[in-house]
């Protein structure tokens, strides 16, 4: 069961590896490349980030690989599967082990039933489209970590229940609660969710559970304390500038407010559940408006509260799915208003709890059918396992498509304003995702709608400078680019482009200071000390200029970008013929080829070079 979980994983997510940075990977990751890239030890991340453990994961990618996405996206995938594995030995355990109402049955058949609960609980989870909001968006990894260690806590504590050494399981639970807040502070709910799994779970009375396991529990509410440093703790104050630094206390909304509109966010999760064709990276509050999803929000947190309020009270083994559905959601979907109104990665793991439920029951339906009929509990069975394989594979075909628009940045953005044409945040992605990809008619398209809405915004400045040097203009281009740069500092982008701009108008020497601040907050972009060598080149500085394509083209390499590596290599050996060191230029034109073999430059200047050094005339 394991291999066909792991496997169906690899197959419908096999296509997250060719996606690309996007949203808030770029401001994140890319921008923010500088921190990524700097030695820094854990105290430093505990007491300045809010997710240090999940960004400690970010720097380990960058020091193993750049920023070359692929392998982020693997990492997420990695842990994804890990995530669903932990899901399948967790549910399997909870279910064999259940407190049964009525006499036990034949302990064969509850182990096998509690396998097949199992599979079809990690499987509709770990394949349904929903989860591509975490796991196939980079800096969603958080979520996955959370997953992970959610899914550890329980395991450890359900084998604790039936082991001879309970202490190292309860030890390895409080450490997967740690571990979790770490990862993300939402990950509060899961000391409360453990409290709740021990009282259904376990036959233990109160002053049992007290007796025996209430250290470990004790150490996951005082794990909550971590909340302080990490400073989340202050972050829940609303202040008039906006959302503070825990992404909590927008202004202008009240709690009363955020929850009902938080109702309908949970009716729009609830709808992409059953039905995930309305998948967005970005919702917007417009996704809300839909009066059913009021109905259908409200409906939901109904049941689930009065399930769960029946499931503590009779101590009912289901009482955890209701629990956990309510649990992991409140983070935020509760009355502390969070910055943007509905995320789809917010489900993914309320997710566990609906998959739980859908496969309990269909397994209660066939026990039902079976009873005092094995032919029919028989066809029963078949049929179930058949309707797992068909969802399942439904799920996969949609999450591998979904996959695939990660890798098509301007896709996912157009997907975007098909619902919302005038939204500002989708029309700025697009546009970039469309310079990037070499459209710059449609991303002025783009700029030009975005003007007429927000006039002035520095982020359209930027963008229209850069199609302006692109199109020769860099005199118009320059005040744009001054003016961003003004409002956005460390936005390597902007200093990249003044780079380009002031090189045009013939001002080496300010663009070579503009590249070098770039490089201080993109320090693996090749690009950039491409473009300072051919500065230093005109300035006649060689050696520097030399030193400069080498950095470039050794970058490159990292980033298994082959033709830029190439251009490096063959303007470092530009430089070395300059200086008429000859043999070394045919080496870098050489390493130039070796990347690019059918660079005629390179073929021509390293025929040249090869002649010179021999002693032969030109």
């Amino acid at each position: 069961m394991l291999a066909v979980l792991i496997l169906a994983n690899v197959v419908a997510w096999r296509s997250t590896l060719e996606g690309r940075f996007v949203f808030d990977d770029v401001v994140i990751l890319v921008e923010g490349e500088k921190r990524l890239a700097e030695p820094w030890p854990l105290s430093r991340s505990l007491r300045f980030e809010q997710r240090p453990l999940t960004w400690i994961t970010f720097a380990l990618n960058h020091a193993a690989g750049g920023l070359e996405p692929r392998g982020y996206r693997l990492v997420n995938l990695v842990l994804h599967l890990a995530a669903a594995v932990l899901l399948f030995a967790a549910v399997r355990e909870g279910v064999r082990h259940r407190p049964r109402q009525s006499e036990p049955t034949n302990p064969e058949h509850d182990s096998r039933r509690a396998d097949w609960i199992a599979l079809a609980t990690a499987l509709l989870w770990s394949l349904h489209p929903l989860a591509t909001s975490a796991a196939g968006y980079v800096v969603q990894r958080a979520e996955v970590l959370v997953a992970v260690w959610t899914m550890a806590a329980a395991y450890a504590l359900l084998r604790s229940l039936r082991s001879s050494t309970p202490a190292a399981w309860l030890a390895a639970m409080s450490t997967s609660v740690v571990l979790a807040i770490l990862s993300k502070p939402t990950a509060v709910f899961l000391p409360p969710l453990l409290l709740v799994i021990d009282w259904c779970l376990s036959q233990d009375r109160l002053g049992s559970i007290a007796a025996r396991r209430g250290w470990a529990h004790g150490v996951n509410f005082a794990a909550v304390l971590l909340l302080v440093p990490l400073g989340v703790i202050g972050g829940l104050a609303a202040t008039d500038a906006g959302p503070t630094g825990a992404g909590m206390g927008v202004a202008g909304t009240s709690p009363l407010d955020y929850a009902l509109v938080q109702i309908r966010a949970i009716g729009l999760y609830i709808e992409l559940c059953w039905w995930p064709v309305g998948l967005s990276i970005d919702h917007g509050a417009s996704a809300l408006a839909p009066t059913r999803l009021a109905w259908i929000g409200g409906a939901a947190l109904l049941v689930a509260t009065f399930a769960s309020l029946a499931g503590l009270v009779g101590r009912r083994w289901w009482g955890v799915i209701p629990a956990m559905l309510l649990l992991s959601l409140a983070p935020s979907s509760s009355v502390v208003p969070v910055a943007d109104p509905v995320a789809e990665h917010r489900m993914y793991l309320p997710l566990i709890a609906v998959t739980l439920a859908v496969s309990c029951g269909m397994a209660a339906l066939v026990s039902a059918l079976g009873r005092g009929s094995p032919a029919r509990g028989r066809v029963a069975a078949v049929s179930a396992i058949a309707a797992l394989a068909a969802v399942a594979t439904a799920e996969g075909i949609r999450t591998h498509r979904r996959c695939g628009d990660y890798a098509q940045p301007a896709a996912l953005w157009s997907e975007v304003l098909d619902r919302r044409p005038d939204d500002l945040r989708a029309l700025l992605n697009r546009s970039q995702a469309l310079i990037e990809a070499g459209d710059p008619e449609a991303a002025e398209a783009d700029l030009e709608r975005v003007q007429r809405l927000a006039p002035g915004d520095p982020r359209v400045l930027l963008n229209r400078a850069i199609l302006e040097i692109e199109s020769g203009d860099a005199e118009s281009a320059l005040p744009r680019i001054e003016l961003a740069i003004a409002a956005f500092p460390r936005l390597a982008a902007g200093h990249a482009a003044r780079g380009d701009a002031l090189r045009m108008l013939g001002r080496p020497l300010e663009a070579i200071e503009s590249y070098r601040r770039a490089e201080r907050w993109r320090p693996t972009e090749p690009l950039l000390p491409l473009s300072r060598g051919n500065a230093l080149a005109e300035l006649g500085s060689l050696d520097e200029a030399a030193a400069a394509f080498a950095l470039a083209a050794k970058l490159a390499d990292a980033a298994g970008e082959p033709s830029v590596a190439a251009s490096g290599w063959f303007n470092l050996g530009n430089m070395h013929f300059i200086a008429e060191r000859y043999l070394e230029s045919v080496a870098a034109y050489d390493e130039a080829l070796a990347r690019e073999p059918d660079h005629a430059e390179a073929q021509h200047w390293r025929a040249e070079a090869s002649a010179l050094a021999e002693g032969a005339s030109p």
